[in-house]
C-alpha cells in the first residue's frame, strides 16, 4: 500500500486548521476537505502516487517499511536546514527507527546557492567511500555548518574517517 503525503500549513489565526500555507506539518493528501484562510472548504485533491524517483539514494530505515519519504535537500537552503534541525530528529524517533518509514535523501543543489553543489558532491563521495550511515552523519555536519568551503568539506570528511586522497579524487572526478 502506498501512502501519499502532502504539505498542509497551520495558521495561528485559524487555530490549527490546515490552510495550505507553507508552514506546519504533513497530512495525508486523501484527507478530508481543508479550509482556506477565509474559512471556505476546498475539496481534497484525489490521492495519487507520484514517482519522485528515490533511485539509489542514501537510505535511513527499513527497506521493508510501507512508507517511503523522499527529501530533496540543498545544503545552503535555510528552509532545508530548518527542516533538518526541527523535523528530521522527530521523524527519526517516531517513524524511521520504528520501521514505519524508509527515508531517502535526494540532494538537490539550487543554482542560487554557490556552494550547495560542492557540498552535495562531497556528501556523495563520503557515501561512495563509506556507507549510508556516514553519509547521514556528514549531512548533519553540513547542515550544522555555515562554512561550506572546500577545505572545510574535506576536513569534515576526514573527521568521519574518510581517507583524504580518495576523497579528493572522488570530488575531482565528480566535478
Amino acid at each position: 500500500e502506498n501512502a501519499v503525503l502532502a504539505w498542509r500549513g497551520v495558521d495561528e489565526a485559524t487555530r490549527g486548521r490546515a490552510t495550505g500555507a507553507p508552514s506546519g506539518g504533513y497530512a495525508s493528501a486523501a484527507a478530508a476537505p481543508c479550509p482556506t484562510r477565509d474559512g471556505r472548504q476546498l475539496a481534497a485533491a484525489p490521492a495519487r502516487a507520484v514517482d519522485a524517483g528515490a533511485g539509489d539514494g542514501p537510505v535511513l530505515g527499513s527497506m521493508s517499511a510501507k512508507v517511503q519519504v523522499i527529501a530533496f535537500l540543498d545544503y545552503e537552503c535555510p528552509f532545508c536546514r530548518q527542516w533538518y534541525e526541527e523535523s528530521l530528529g522527530r521523524m527519526q524517533n517516531d517513524y524511521i527507527s520504528t520501521g514505519k518509514v524508509r527515508f531517502v535523501t535526494r540532494d538537490y543543489p539550487l543554482a542560487i546557492h554557490p556552494r550547495a553543489r560542492a557540498a552535495a558532491v562531497a556528501a556523495h563521495c563520503v557515501r561512495a567511500l563509506a556507507d549510508d550511515n556516514r553519509y547521514y552523519r556528514y549531512q548533519g555536519m553540513l547542515f550544522g555548518s555555515e562554512d561550506l568551503a572546500q577545505a572545510r568539506l574535506e576536513r569534515q570528511a576526514v573527521q568521519l574517517g574518510i581517507d583524504k586522497k580518495p576523497f579528493e579524487r572522488c570530488v575531482a572526478d565528480a566535478n
